[in-house]
């Protein structure tokens, strides 16, 4: 997908007026980060090792982003640094017992992030960054570039899918319930089953 067809996406989605939708595409690179500096320093590297310059001129495989889940009835969605947040309506618990003014509420919260700032780390290097950063539990490999993490002490659970340069993160807390699931496993079935979200048309591919 050409940044301005996401651009209108974008614009459509977030409701932003006229004169906002013709600045998103030049907010693009702040947005959603931009490794293609790295990349091209690499594709230097590799075309000087090999002896020739044929594979840095070699076009680069069509990569298209995948756009934000609408947000679900009676959620609200808000915009945080690079990532977009969902969050459910506050509920009461349903033990009548505790049922009271002062009973806290609950809630669940779905955090994405796409980013182009992997900092030279694939999938799994990213994953083991977030594990190590939040203390979470050792990361799971689902499939090609593809691995999942539960983080106990924040009640949370987190999805890493992707490659150097391009990735997707999703940030999963509080109530899991069945339009929070509908909202995760619709996004990543979009990110898997895309036939040009990554350059390694690999990744994403779930092992059984």
């Amino acid at each position: 997908m050409k940044k301005g067809r996401l651009a209108l996406l974008l614009c459509l989605s977030f409701a932003l007026p006229v004169t906002a939708c013709g600045r998103i595409d030049a907010l693009w690179d702040s947005f959603f980060g931009d490794d293609s500096s790295a990349m091209a320093s690499d594709s230097v590297e590799k075309a000087s090792s090999s002896g020739t310059a044929a594979a840095f001129f070699k076009p680069e495989t069509e990569v298209d982003i995948v756009p934000f889940p609408p947000v679900p009835l009676r959620w609200t969605q808000s915009i945080s640094g690079t990532s977009v947040i969902y969050t459910s309506p506050q509920d009461k618990p349903s033990d009548s017992r505790e049922q009271n003014e002062n009973t806290a509420t609950l809630s669940s919260e779905v955090r994405i992030t796409y980013t182009k700032r992997t900092q030279g780390m694939d999938a799994y290097g990213y994953i083991n960054a977030f594990v190590s950063k939040h203390q979470c539990r050792a990361p799971l490999r689902v499939g090609v570039g593809f691995y999942t993490a539960a983080c106990p002490d924040s009640g949370s659970n987190v999805v890493v899918i992707g490659e150097v340069g391009n990735l997707y993160l999703i940030e999963i807390s509080g109530i899991y319930d069945r339009s929070v699931k509908a909202l995760v496993e619709g996004y990543v079935r979009a990110i898997i089953s895309g036939k040009r979200v990554f350059h390694d048309r690999n990744v994403g591919m779930v092992e059984r």
